[in-house]
């Protein structure tokens, strides 16, 4: 008989919408763990019930009661078990003594990590890990085991909608994980519970109509029976208890407005209860927030986290510089913003004091998307790239007075003439415009009261040091992430402070 495959880690990341093996269908895009030969999906055997979980009591949350993990367990579970045209079920078993990190006993285990969180599966942004296993071929056939490990090290725990953000719903994301111990893989469905970012909320604790079609495809039943729309094929209606005609105004019926959930065969129209969706354009209403102190990321707690409404938005703080012009040494404002939209962003740094401010911005995933670190000594600074979703700024300065300021997000169209029109203000020390009779142009000497050229060549280039550290992937192991990588800045003497981000990380 061969041996088990390697066990796999289901891997979460963020923004990363993946493909992989799946039955076909027209509208299809649930994706299965891996396909046997012939085509036919990884599954667990037919039975009733077809897998059984049973909780660590030597591995136990810190942050929750059993009582209150296993509600939320069982919840997630029943949850991929609710359409009637599946005959997928699981149970509870008894508690056991035992570590979900033994991939050599055959109970299947779920558990939380507190402390030594394990390197192989991930770094700190981690969040859960779930690992199914199955043989080769050709002995290919079902899942013949899996454990489901969730991190207590760096995470809080919480039942119900976050208020702070490095807390996560412990129900959606096993409602997530539950969906790759039953079989799946990420899907590019918007706002399935199995989607490759993960709201912030309690959105996934809900499937969709195409996780529905998805479940009942590798678990056909011969039920029609349903409580919403989302328990049937995708453009099928819940009408008396069965699916059946068209669906109640939308796919979903999660609230009382028709049209806007995401179960229907359009995607990217998500924007309620399902959450997750941030692939539409960034055009809400706009926002200002104003920074708290302290917001230094000294601890998890010290960072201004705020959620946009998806249009232009403003962070409004001050900066202690007091810098040699050697290091960043002295104050530094993070920002954690979340927006629910993809889109072409000018980022804006404006402050009038006699100051050297920079800035840095950061995607969900560890990925720099944008910095501006040149010798100015008052703004505006611009830099352009694309942002989705959770964006992570910092503000600082190099050197000089102590500044207020305004950073901008500011999504295309773009405000005003930006970089490249003309950015003169009363110190006279713009030179980024093409008018050349107006001594601020790339070829004009822009003198002001000092008389000297304040603008162009002989302005000094950035102190040629690397101000951030930013680590490569966490090597090839797949790890259940709903964060990403993680990000490291050096600031001086500081020394290293660790990013934790709230998205599923992008996939090795």
């Amino acid at each position: 008989m061969s041996s088990f495959r390697g066990i796999r880690a289901a891997v979460f990341c963020l923004a990363v919408l993946l493909g992989g093996f799946s039955v076909p269908g027209s509208a299809q895009a649930w994706t299965t763990l891996h396909n046997c030969s012939g085509g036919v999906p990884i599954a667990w055997a037919p039975g009733n019930p077809n897998t059984r979980w049973q909780l660590s009591s030597t591995y136990v949350s810190t942050d929750l009661s059993n009582n209150q993990v296993d509600s939320a367990i069982n919840a997630a579970f029943a949850e991929w078990s609710e359409p009637g045209c599946s005959e997928f079920d699981a149970i509870q078993g008894p508690d056991i003594a035992g570590n979900p990190l033994d991939n050599n006993n055959s109970a299947e285990i779920i558990g939380f990590v507190e402390s030594g969180w394990p390197a192989s599966l991930g770094g700190s942004s981690t969040l859960a890990v779930t690992m199914p296993s199955w043989y080769q071929e050709p002995h290919c056939e079902n899942i013949e085991n899996a454990d489901m490990v969730v991190n207590g090290v760096h995470h809080n725990w919480v039942i119900g909608n976050p208020s702070n953000w490095n807390q996560a719903d412990l129900q959606s994301v096993i409602a997530h994980e539950a969906g790759h111990w039953v079989g799946f893989d990420h899907n590019n469905y918007a706002g399935s519970t199995l989607a490759a970012s993960y709201s912030g909320g309690i959105g996934e604790r809900t499937i969709t109509c195409d996780d529905t079609e998805g479940v009942c495809a590798i678990y056909p039943g011969s039920g029609n029976a349903c409580s919403a729309d989302r328990y049937c094929d995708c453009g099928v209606g819940c009408n008396g208890g069965y699916c059946g005609g068209t669906p109640t105004g939308d796919d979903d019926d999660d609230d009382a407005t028709a049209g806007d959930d995401d179960d229907d065969t359009t995607s990217g129209d998500d924007d309620d209860a399902s959450g997750g969706d941030i692939s539409g354009p960034c055009t809400g209403s706009a926002d200002i927030f104003y920074e708290t102190e302290p917001n230094d990321w000294e601890n998890d707690e010290d960072v201004d986290w705020f959620q946009s409404a998806g249009g232009d938005t403003s962070l409004v703080g001050s900066l202690t510089c007091g810098n040699d012009g050697s290091r960043y040494t002295e104050d530094n404002d993070w920002f954690v913003v979340d927006f629910p939209c993809t889109d072409r962003a000018r980022f804006t740094l404006d402050w009038k004091t006699n100051s050297d401010l920079d800035f840095y911005v950061y995607g969900s995933s560890g990925d720099a998307l944008q910095q501006s670190v040149s010798a100015e000594t008052e703004g505006p600074v611009f830099a352009e790239g694309d942002a989705s979703g959770r964006v992570y700024v910092v503000v600082m300065c190099w050197e000089g007075e102590n500044a207020a300021y305004e950073f901008l997000v500011d999504w295309e169209p773009f405000q005003g003439s930006g970089p490249g029109g003309d950015d003169d203000d009363t110190a006279g020390s713009d030179d980024d415009d093409t008018v050349a009779a107006d001594d601020d142009d790339a070829g004009g000497d822009d003198d002001d009261a000092a008389g000297g050229d304040d603008d162009d060549s002989q302005v000094p280039e950035r102190r040629g040091c690397s101000c951030y550290n930013t680590p490569s992937s966490e090597g090839s192991f797949a790890t259940a992430s709903l964060d990403g990588l993680d990000l490291s800045l050096a600031l001086g003497g500081l020394g290293l402070i660790g990013l934790r981000r709230r998205r599923f990380s992008p996939r090795p």
